[in-house]
């Protein structure tokens, strides 16, 4: 959904840049997912979403360090969206883990949700950068709408 087919044509690369990064960020978000049952059940869901935020911090922040990644404070400017984001995340994966925690028969389409990420991506450079998506990215957001809706319809 985020990638313009026309930046893959012009730089003459298979992938786009961060698609590696992003199937990482798949692999590490997704794995403590899987089991996310189970450590609720023991710790309690509040618990569970601060060690998973605290973990990634850490993570996040030793690793950009360990790639000479600039992981200075950023622009003043930008502090207050960043916290929106943050407290929005934490409120997500609270809900998420409460939904686990209850055994909520809406939670594949919770789960589901996420899968709306790239659009979200795509929204806001819409909005705030005024770009225009290419075909490929809006068939992109169709599909993942029709995938939510066909997970919602089914369970």
């Amino acid at each position: 959904m985020s990638t313009k087919f026309s930046d893959l044509k012009s730089k003459k690369k298979l992938i786009a840049a961060g698609v590696g990064s992003a199937i990482l960020a798949m692999i590490f978000l997704g794995t403590p997912g899987i089991f996310s049952g189970a450590y609720t059940a023991i710790i309690g869901f509040v618990l569970l979403s601060l060690i998973w935020r605290a973990f990634g911090a850490m993570f996040g922040f030793g690793l950009g360090r360990l790639l000479k990644q600039d992981v200075s404070f950023p622009k003043m400017k930008y502090v207050g969206l960043i916290a929106v984001a943050g407290i929005l995340d934490a409120i997500g994966v609270i809900a998420f883990l409460y939904g686990v925690a209850v055994d909520s028969a809406t939670l594949p389409i919770i789960a589901s949700l996420a899968g709306l990420t790239g659009a979200v991506t795509v929204g806001c450079a819409l909005i705030l950068l005024k770009e225009k998506p290419e075909f490929n990215q809006w068939i992109g957001i169709l599909l993942a709408i029709a995938g939510v809706v066909l997970i919602a319809y089914i369970s």
